[in-house]
C-alpha cells in the first residue's frame, strides 16, 4: 500500500483510484489507505 501511494504521488495525472479485489474492506490497513489516497485529492472506487 505504501508503494501505491507514492506511485499515485508522483503521478498527478492519475484522478481516480480504483479498488477491487474479493474485499478489499476486509484489509487491516484498508482504511488508512482511502484516507492517504482522499489526501491527494482522488477520486475513490471501491468494487
Amino acid at each position: 500500500m505504501p508503494q501505491c501511494i507514492n506511485v499515485i504521488q508522483q503521478n498527478p495525472s492519475l484522478k481516480t483510484v480504483d479498488i477491487t479485489g474479493g474485499a478489499p474492506e476486509m484489509n487491516p490497513h484498508f482504511r488508512w489507505f482511502v484516507e492517504e489516497i482522499s489526501k491527494l485529492d482522488k477520486h475513490i472506487i471501491v468494487r
